[in-house]
C-alpha cells in the first residue's frame, strides 16, 4: 500500500510503531486477531498522514487495553490539531468529539 502511494519507509515504520504492530510487522495478516486487524486498519488510515481521521467502530474487537490505546491515539491526534471522529455513539467516539475541535461547516 505504501509503495503504490510513494510513502516513505520512515513513515511506514512510524505508523507501525504508533499502532503497536512492530512485533507482528513481518507476519501474514490472515492470522491476525480481530483486535490486531483493527490496529492494522487504523495503521492503513494513518499511513498517508491525514489531516482528519474518521473511524468506523474503532474499538470493535479490542480488549480493554486496546480500547484505552484508541482513546489515547485519538487524544494525541487532537493535540496535534488533527480532529478524529466516529459516526457511532460508542464511548470512545464521544471522547473523540470532546477532544477534537468542532468541524467547520
Amino acid at each position: 500500500m505504501a509503495a503504490t502511494h510513494n510513502i516513505k519507509a520512515s513513515r511506514v515504520s512510524e505508523v507501525i510503531e504508533m499502532t503497536g504492530l512492530a512485533g507482528v510487522a513481518t507476519k501474514r495478516v490472515g492470522g491476525f486477531s480481530l483486535g490486531m486487524g483493527q490496529r492494522l486498519g487504523i495503521a492503513a488510515a494513518l499511513i498517508g498522514d491525514p489531516s482528519t481521521l474518521i473511524l468506523d467502530e474503532p474499538v470493535n474487537g479490542l480488549d480493554p487495553e486496546g480500547v484505552q490505546w484508541v482513546r489515547q491515539l485519538v487524544r494525541a491526534l487532537a493535540a496535534e490539531g488533527r480532529p478524529s471522529s466516529s459516526p457511532h455513539t460508542s464511548r470512545p467516539a464521544r471522547g473523540a468529539r470532546a477532544v477534537a475541535p468542532p468541524a467547520v461547516p
